[in-house]
């Protein structure tokens, strides 16, 4: 049965109006009045002087002519989801299941060529996930998806569906790229979910994935973590907030990434941020409370990271990984403008910052309130300056770093029961206040003098 459909113009009066359409605008109320006809899935209002098309039952929601190749629209009414000519407004397919709508848009780009795939207000639950590659052996073809904004359209996880939300696979040794997902929310099921990320991109062979763009994205509730990226070339990611999922908040491995203005948070069971790659760039990252180390270097080398802030409040797991670790594989870097605000619990072994990599030149670290101790460093020819406070433990206030195997103490290391300065066989630390130096032999502290 066919809906109670009108078409109004802007004034709401159309024969004052007629002589103002131009013959373009005639063309598109004609094409609106012949879908609405046949099909009917809205009440359309065309704007008498852009021949604009708009949603009269969705907020007046503008759904054509418009920019995109194709137009993904759903009808609340009927829970039915539409694939539409972006220019001409003329209904393609449809179908209630929102992965297939997804899947026709992408098989019909032009392999080579592409487009961009317009995503309209509402929610779209997927049982499947929406694959970012053309069936076709053509490498390189841009593909785009552009939603309404993080508040209106989000992509919504069907119930135990097990899979990735967005993937982009590099099959063999051929390169592709040019994949953008912008403005809209990444919603997963980690409740009835064993597996899957928001964002999933990796390769089969030797092909890189190149220029992929994340930007205004919200990933949550996602079982394996927000963002996953592996091989990826000038990759970047701007204004994307990843948290409460059960994994990783962002992975990512590849070379000269751009990484700026994200958030994330409340990732329990796994880090927080985790980066791998040469001359990558990572600036202006806001973590909080995730259940792992913070931030991690990883087999990061010539990077600049800058202005991060981590603060790890509230973290439900115990564990000893640090606020801001570098590991040993990690060279070359510029590190500046890195805020830890730790924490004040026992039961947290948290330390502020871990250096196991080497040439490394890190400014402007600022550690407080790390349960363990605030900076940690075991690797050569590494530069680093800063201000540390209040490391506690049994509510001994003082500060704890370690560097190179050695480590400065105000008063006995083992005066409240154990140092909070995390130690190794050989480590020594000196006593400021008793003038003496202490040793670790593998389970303690052992005055020297």
């Amino acid at each position: 049965m066919k809906k109670n459909i009108k078409i109004i113009d802007a004034g709401n009066n159309f024969q004052n109006n007629k002589k103002r359409l131009t013959f373009r605008n005639a063309v598109t109320l004609l094409v609106a009045f012949l879908m609405i006809v046949t099909t009917g899935v809205y009440a359309a209002f065309v704007h008498p002087d852009t021949g604009g098309v708009y949603d009269t039952s969705y907020n007046n929601m503008y759904l054509y002519p418009c920019d995109a190749t194709f137009v993904i629209y759903k009808d609340t009414s009927s829970d039915t989801v539409y694939v539409y000519n972006g220019t001409t407004g003329l209904i393609l397919y449809s179908s209630t299941n929102t992965s297939s709508c997804f899947k026709y848009a992408i098989d019909n780009l032009k392999p080579g060529l592409g487009g961009k795939i317009a995503v309209r207000e509402g929610v779209y639950v997927i049982n499947t996930p929406i694959r970012m590659y053309v069936n076709s052996t053509a490498g390189w073809t841009p593909i785009t998806i552009e939603g309404s904004g993080i508040e209106s359209t989000e992509l919504s996880l069907a119930p135990n569906s097990n899979c990735n939300m967005i993937e982009f696979i590099v099959n063999g040794s051929q390169n592709d790229g040019f994949k953008i997902i912008k403005d809209m929310r990444i919603t997963g099921n980690k409740a009835s979910q064993w597996q899957g990320y928001g964002f999933y991109s990796d390769r089969t062979g030797s092909g890189w994935s190149y220029d992929m763009v994340l930007e205004n994205l919200y990933f949550s509730l996602c079982q394996s973590g927000g963002v996953y990226i592996s091989s990826g070339w000038g990759v970047r990611i701007n204004n994307v907030l990843s948290e409460n999922s059960d994994g990783i908040g962002m992975k990512l491995n590849g070379n000269q990434m751009h990484v700026t203005n994200c958030f994330v948070a409340y990732n329990r069971l796994e880090k927080g941020f985790d980066i791998a790659g040469d001359r990558n760039i990572v600036d202006n990252i806001n973590l909080a409370d995730n259940g792992n180390a913070g931030f991690r270097m990883h087999g990061c080398y010539n990077s600049v990271i800058s202005n991060i802030h981590i603060r790890q409040w509230g973290v439900e797991t115990a564990s000893t990984y640090p606020a801001f670790q570098i590991t040993g594989t990690s060279y070359n870097n510029t590190i500046s403008n890195i805020n830890i605000d730790g924490i004040n619990r026992t039961v947290y072994a948290y330390w502020g910052m871990y250096v196991s990599g080497y040439k490394n030149v890190i400014t402007g670290l600022r550690a407080d309130r790390c349960n363990k101790l605030n900076l940690y460093v075991e690797g050569d020819d590494n530069r680093i300056s800063g201000k540390f406070y209040n490391c506690t433990i049994n509510t001994a206030f003082s500060v704890r770093s370690i560097v190179n195997g050695l480590g400065l103490n105000e008063g006995d290391p083992n005066s409240a029961g154990d140092w909070n300065g995390y130690g190794t066989f050989g480590d020594r630390v000196y006593d400021s206040t008793n003038d003496k130096f202490y040793s670790h032999n593998g389970t303690g502290w052992m005055v020297l003098n």
